[in-house]
């Protein structure tokens, strides 16, 4: 066999080989289709899946005029011979089959194998519940439409019966099982002030749950209303053959931070919280503005207080007159002042009429001042009487050195419910702003 052939690799050329040689080669895999082969006679190097055209000393005459033609030209050559190639024999004389039909045979039953599979993703995408008894057209259309997205990430929808006696929830994971919903009503976002905690079962079937019974924890009954809303399962979850395949298994249903539940349209429901809520936000300033006044209040009366102590004693009075005057302010306190400190401030804001109208975030930080105005309304309280309790001990009227002290303790004692009235004013300022 002439050995005429050279490999070229770079500027490198390897060989002699022959055309077995390279055969060989190409079949170790030594080289490839696109390796760059040489012989004598050649006018350049060609690639080696050309080297039929070369192996006589003169290569054919191309009769194309390009070697895209000639490629175009050999691949239909190729595929008419696919289309009409015969069984043929191997050397142990069993019948072999070409490469097209084994290649058909094999995707006809890869098909056969992934149609059910198809067929099975098709009913899952496409399923649609019927409407329920007493569901609106219009809730029907918007949760068919929840159930229907891709189940990559949950997705949940609500609805309520017209007569508010029973709740559905859509959504789109394809599962069945039992699942707990938990509810509580959003103060600020209800046309009423109750509050409501409700926790229900039902079975999820076909991307539909009903919640035919629903327990109240708080309250008697279900009104229209934003609610925070949870659910999760309380079952194993039971999936179909190619969801238990495909779909991972660590997907559960998410809370939900809040949904209105409500016969009337969003819009509708919306309009009227609003009005609402412009009446509440009224009632919060009027009860920041009485807050205020409260803590003035209680800024007079002490002061007050502290004077009149102060003005028990003078210095040239007698014992008499001031055993007197310390049983008359005693008895001014008791009549007047104690009774003030009784019935000035409720211990709980939320007990204060018309508290239920006003926004839930005013609510907490008018409380949080008025906690602040029932400790100052104590202290004041509690100095009053620590302070008379001091001039009782003295059966006589005191000196004037005796005086001086009790002076700088009443003094020191009703300075700092000023101090700390002065501080709230200042800090009720913003509120009272906006």
């Amino acid at each position: 066999m002439k050995k005429n052939w050279f490999i070229v690799k770079a500027e490198e050329h390897l060989g002699p080989y022959s055309h077995l040689d390279l055969k060989d080669f190409f079949g170790q895999k030594s080289i490839t289709k696109e390796t760059k082969v040489w012989r004598k006679g050649l006018p350049k190097a060609i690639y080696y899946h050309e080297i039929q055209l070369y192996l006589h000393d003169d290569p054919p005459k191309n009769k194309y005029k390009t070697r895209e033609q000639e490629a175009v030209k050999r691949l239909e050559g190729g595929l008419h011979v696919l289309q009409h190639q015969e069984p043929f024999k191997l050397s142990n004389g069993t019948t072999a089959f070409p490469l097209g039909k084994l290649v058909f045979g094999l995707c006809f039953l890869l098909c056969l194998a992934v149609l059910p599979l198809g067929y099975e993703f098709y009913k899952i995408s496409n399923s649609k519940f019927s409407r329920p008894n007493g569901m609106k057209n219009s809730d029907y259309e918007r949760l068919v439409e929840v159930s229907r997205n891709a189940f990559n990430e949950s997705k949940v929808a609500f609805a309520v019966s017209k007569d508010m006696s029973e709740i559905w929830m859509a959504t789109n994971f394809a599962f069945n099982g039992k699942v707990l919903l938990e509810m509580e009503s959003n103060h600020d976002k209800m046309l009423h002030p109750e509050i409501i905690k409700i926790y229900g079962e039902g079975y999820l079937n076909n991307r539909l749950v009903t919640f035919p019974k629903l327990n109240y924890l708080v309250g008697t009954r279900l009104l229209p209303g934003y609610y925070k809303l949870k659910v999760s399962f309380i079952s194993p979850i039971e999936k179909s053959f190619f969801l238990e395949k495909f779909h991972p298994l660590n997907h559960k249903l998410s809370s939900v931070s809040e949904e209105l539940i409500s016969v009337a349209e969003k819009h509708v429901y919306d309009a009227k919280l609003n009005e609402l809520n412009d009446k509440r936000k009224v009632a919060g300033k009027r009860a920041w503005i009485e807050l205020q006044q409260k803590f003035h209040t209680l800024s007079t009366v002490s002061s007050q207080i502290k004077d009149e102590l102060l003005q028990v004693y003078n210095e040239h009075m007698s014992n008499t007159e001031w055993q007197e005057k310390l049983a008359g302010f005693q008895q001014k306190y008791e009549s007047y002042f104690g009774t003030f400190f009784t019935n000035f401030v409720s211990k709980d804001f939320r007990d204060i009429a018309g508290a239920e109208e006003i926004l839930s975030e005013d609510v907490r930080k008018l409380s949080s001042y008025h906690e602040a105005l029932v400790g100052l309304t104590g202290d004041a309280a509690g100095y009053s009487v620590r302070s008379m309790g001091d001039m009782q001990r003295y059966s006589r009227a005191p000196s004037a050195t005796e005086w001086i002290q009790l002076e700088e303790k009443i003094l020191a004692r009703y300075a700092k419910i000023t101090e700390k009235v002065e501080k709230s004013l200042l800090e009720l300022e913003p509120f009272l702003a906006n």
